[in-house]
């Protein structure tokens, strides 16, 4: 995919699963659970901001940093996760656009 989805693409993508690659290796399977619009600050480089939040396995080990992700409706892309939380459900991983 050559450009980023926008708000209302990964919207409409919550509940669905992304498959993970991490240095072209590392498979997990995450969840969009949340996309949540973020006010838009003056003069930012996107017309919109927002975050992403997904949900992996508890105690798989992801880390921040850059991963290749893949869903049917999307394609692929590249997103810049940071773990924000974790709990019995598994570990949070947030995407943020602004």
């Amino acid at each position: 995919m050559s450009t980023t989805p926008d708000l209302a693409s990964f919207t409409a993508l919550v509940g669905q699963t992304f498959r993970l690659e991490v240095n072209g290796d590392k498979r997990e399977q995450l969840e969009l659970t949340q996309v949540k619009a973020l006010p838009v600050r003056a003069g930012a480089p996107r017309s919109e901001g927002f975050s992403l939040l997904f949900r992996a396995q508890a105690g798989c080990g992801l880390s921040q940093g850059i991963v290749h992700l893949e869903n049917p409706q999307l394609g692929s892309l590249e997103l810049f996760l940071v773990p924000v939380a974790e709990d019995q459900d598994g570990l949070f991983l947030e995407a943020v656009f602004n």
